[in-house]
């Protein structure tokens, strides 16, 4: 005689018994023989999925990756065993669970098991197979149940940080005494569990800003003549925890342009009147642009008549601020335009 199971579920897992039993009432005689048999159920592969995070492109030291392996419980699975998800992480056949998490959802009518892998900050190190190994067993050890497990894998390889790339941008006028700004955009990795330091220096090496962010402008207002030379902005990004020090720099060169004087002439003569043999002392001042240093420029008067230089019999005085020529005597050869 045969038994049949039209669909093995947990509640038929056990010892089946079969008993025999020969009777003869008439000469009262009995006999009976009996055998067992266990059914040992053995639970399906359970569904599983596993996901990555970023789950395309290059992953880069001091970047990060989170992988995530899902699984649901069958809705066939009898009630009468409880039965969970338990997950195991390897890499490179190393057992590495303790630095993974597990979340159970019962959001549904099939229970749902979450197990999650973060590696912050990546090294070159952590370049690996990655493996999830799920496993479907019962709550409480039941013996004639027989666990199942599925194994998913993920490999990873982890590329040398790239150093951040840096645009330098100026706004304004470069004329001293008008406002003049650098701009330092910086541009890294997606990802990065950092932030990178950006510093602008000057022509000798002078820290002007520092801040940690991908952006810092240097303002001169006024632009002065004294901050003419080459600025330099650098970006640093450094990851103690895993010895990473990358960086990267750019220059830029201002060229201060240096506003015209403003200049003026006064005369002084003996009289009200010019005669010849009397003597003319024509003064030119100018005065600089406050953004002008005079450390930084050297400035120099011409005097010219009718588009000629003066002649040497011209007693011509330089002062701090301009010149005084002195013209004696006046003759008629003296008359014209005089220019500073």
């Amino acid at each position: 005689r045969s038994m049949a199971f039209t669909s093995i579920n947990t509640s038929d897992a056990g010892v089946y018994q079969c008993n025999a039993v020969i009777s003869i009432p008439e000469i009262s005689v009995t006999v009976s023989s009996s055998d067992s048999h266990d059914l040992i159920v053995q639970l399906p592969e359970p569904a599983v999925a596993i996901t990555r995070e970023p789950a395309s492109g290059a992953l880069y030291v001091g970047t990060q990756v989170t992988f995530t392996c899902t699984s649901e419980l069958m809705q066939y699975l009898s009630a009468n065993v409880l039965l969970k998800i338990e997950f195991t992480w390897s890499r490179d056949g190393e057992d590495i669970s303790h630095n993974t998490t597990t979340v159970k959802s019962n959001l549904s009518d099939r229970p749902s098991y979450t197990s999650t892998l973060k590696i912050s900050p990546l090294s070159v190190e952590d370049s690996a197979d990655y493996v999830c190994q799920a496993k479907l067993t019962p709550v409480s050890p039941v013996q004639y149940i027989r666990t199942s497990t599925v194994e998913l894998n993920e490999n990873v390889t982890v590329e040398a940080l790239p150093p951040p790339s840096i645009t330098i941008t100026s706004e304004g006028s470069s004329i001293a005494g008008h406002s003049y700004t650098l701009s330092c955009s910086v541009s890294v990795v997606d990802g990065l569990v950092v932030t990178p330091l950006v510093t602008w220096l000057n022509s000798s090496g002078s820290v002007q800003q520092s801040i940690v962010g991908l952006s810092l402008n240097l303002t001169f207002s006024p632009l002065k003549t004294s901050d003419a030379g080459t600025y330099q902005c650098v970006s640093v990004i450094t990851i103690d925890e895993i010895s990473v020090h990358a960086n990267n720099s750019s220059d830029e060169a201002i060229t201060v342009e240096v506003p015209a004087p403003t200049v003026t002439i006064a005369t002084a003569s003996s009289g009200d009147d010019l005669y010849a043999g009397t003597s003319l002392n024509l003064t030119c001042s100018y005065e600089l642009d406050a953004a002008v240093d005079t450390a930084d420029v050297a400035v120099t008067t011409e005097w010219t008549v009718v588009g000629y230089l003066l002649s040497d019999m011209l007693y011509v005085v330089v002062y701090d601020g301009g010149t005084v020529v002195n013209i004696r005597p006046l003759s008629t050869n003296s008359s014209g335009v005089y220019v500073c």
